[in-house]
């Protein structure tokens, strides 16, 4: 097993009782899975065919710390701003793989659309999430896919009633 599958298989083992959800045994077995699925198959190499003329080579050679938690919340315009003014947009904001916000994790609009941290809505409605995360299947046949669906701790939750919903 090369060196960096086996320090995520460590720190998988170490860890995966505090990841996002863990207590919930959908999201656990499907955590289990994708980490059994990247361990056997490691990085992709060059032997993928959509990996032929990528390496990622670099990217594993490096020293990178893992944070399970979020930071101590910090105001966004403190790390982040942006020059256009009156820009009638929604911004969603993510430091080291967490949802950064003001008031409230998840935001209900007014048509029943859910956006906001999908560590929250796996707190908030698990079911919800549950329901569409496990459709998914994102691991076959890819090995970074499994890597972060075993591993993710936050990310972006949607859901559009009567449309597919999805956690990024």
């Amino acid at each position: 097993m090369e060196p960096f599958t086996e320090t995520i298989k460590t720190l998988y083992n170490a860890h995966r009782q505090e990841l996002t959800g863990a207590e919930i045994p959908q999201i656990a077995a499907l955590r289990d899975t994708a980490a059994e699925y990247f361990i056997a198959k490691g990085l992709p190499t060059r032997k993928y065919e959509t990996w032929r003329h990528r390496s990622i080579d670099e990217l594993v050679c490096k020293e990178y710390e893992t944070q399970w938690q979020p930071a101590p919340y910090q105001p966004v315009n403190e790390y982040f701003t942006c020059e256009l003014k009156n820009i009638n947009a929604y911004t969603y904001t993510f430091l080291n793989g967490w949802y950064v916000y003001d008031n409230s994790a998840l935001t209900t609009l007014e048509n029943g659309v859910i956006i906001g941290s999908l560590a929250a809505a796996l707190k908030e409605n698990p079911s919800l999430v549950i329901e569409n995360i496990a459709k998914q299947n994102l691991t076959q046949n890819d090995n970074l896919l499994a890597l972060n669906e075993a591993l993710f701790t936050d990310g972006l939750f949607v859901y559009i009633p009567g449309w597919f919903s999805s956690a990024i």
